[in-house]
């Protein structure tokens, strides 16, 4: 030392942050020495928060520490710290966010872009748990999925807007779907705005904009994304960016889920169930749209029409065009992962062997 900054867990073996920060500002030339605490929760009492100049909560992100040292290392000429320009630095981490989404691997995707903007959102799996949520918390912004069970994103946003609240959270409704009428109904239910999914960083920093203080971060730059074929090359993007390990994680069980999802719709309409294959196809459609897949989707989209489904004698073969695309989209994947991990990554080959 000295040090300029200095970033302590809470837990630390031997010695706490506490107690480090107070041998540290013992030691001479410390003065300038600027702590803060990394923590998992924010439990601390009031006592040992005030020692630190901030408290930021794990796990760490790219865009956290980066406003991190914007908040904490702006020096002015002569060295000294000063209060960070908040012209240049878009401040999120402060937005409380409460997401409602049934799908569990699109609740994690969307947790974990919202942490990677440094936010920790509350989760909700339908539309009973979110109004429930906004009962006990007040929040700036909820994320409503459309179509989810026990009760919907309309009804609950109408609920959420019945309710007494300290301020009125802006609602925005997460849908597979961008047809008009579902845009109207979402208004009619009092939503502000839709995102369409698959959810992604840009999108989503682009809707958190409105609510960033004091300023809203940079514009995101349009996609220079190729034709799309089976794939969307930009949703994989940001799913590469979660690490691999998390990456062939997430997408291996979409994978099986979706497996399972095609032969429920082909019984579905064996058995001309209209209603389940209406909520299956349009949840299955959701969590293929969040992990980059395209036609595959669109041709599950295909298959209804204004309400009705495929005649029973063509459940068998719809299956297998569905499994083949599938197939094929796995293909594509594996040679995208080839192209864009290391080469001693064990990518793309377990995607194949594993299908």
């Amino acid at each position: 030392g000295p040090f300029t900054l200095v970033i302590a867990d809470q837990q630390l073996p031997g010695m706490d942050a506490v107690e480090l920060y107070q041998l540290l500002r013992s030691e001479s030339g410390s003065a300038g020495t600027r702590f803060v605490l990394g923590s998992s929760d924010n439990t601390q009492p009031q006592e040992i928060r005030s020692l630190f100049a901030e408290v930021v909560s794990k796990p760490f992100w790219t865009s956290s520490i980066h406003g991190l040292l914007g908040r904490q290392l702006f020096l002015c000429e002569s060295g000294a710290a000063t209060t960070p320009d908040h012209q240049n630095l878009p401040i999120l981490a402060d937005l409380t966010v409460l997401v409602a989404e049934d799908n569990p691997n699109n609740q994690r995707v969307i947790h974990l872009l919202l942490r990677h903007l440094g936010i920790d959102p509350v989760i909700a799996s339908n539309g009973r748990e979110a109004v429930d949520a906004a009962a006990r918390q007040s929040f700036d912004l909820i994320l409503l999925d459309i179509q989810m069970p026990v009760m919907d994103g309309l009804e609950a946003c109408r609920l959420i807007r019945s309710q007494p609240s300290e301020k009125r959270p802006r609602i925005i409704a997460l849908t597979a779907n961008v047809f008009r009428e579902d845009r109207e109904a979402a208004a009619a239910a009092g939503m502000d705005d839709y995102l369409a999914k698959p959810i992604t960083l840009d999108r989503i920093r682009e809707k958190l904009a409105v609510l960033a203080t004091p300023v809203s971060p940079p514009a995101s730059q349009p996609s220079q994304q190729s034709e799309v074929r089976l794939l969307d090359p930009e949703i994989l993007r940001n799913l590469a960016a979660l690490g691999f390990e998390t990456f062939r994680e997430l997408m291996d069980d979409t994978i099986e889920v979706s497996r399972n999802q095609i032969g429920s719709m082909a019984e579905m309409i064996r058995t001309r169930d209209a209603a389940a294959f209406s909520d299956l196809s349009h949840k299955t459609i959701g969590g293929l749209l969040q992990f980059g897949f395209v036609e595959l989707p669109n041709h599950i989209r295909s298959l209804r029409h204004d309400g009705r489904i495929p005649d029973p004698e063509h459940a068998e073969p719809i299956r297998k065009d569905l499994l083949e695309l599938l197939d094929h989209s796995l293909a594509a994947l594996a040679d995208w992962e080839s192209e864009h991990w290391p080469s001693d990554s064990p990518a793309a080959v377990q995607t194949g062997a594993q299908s």
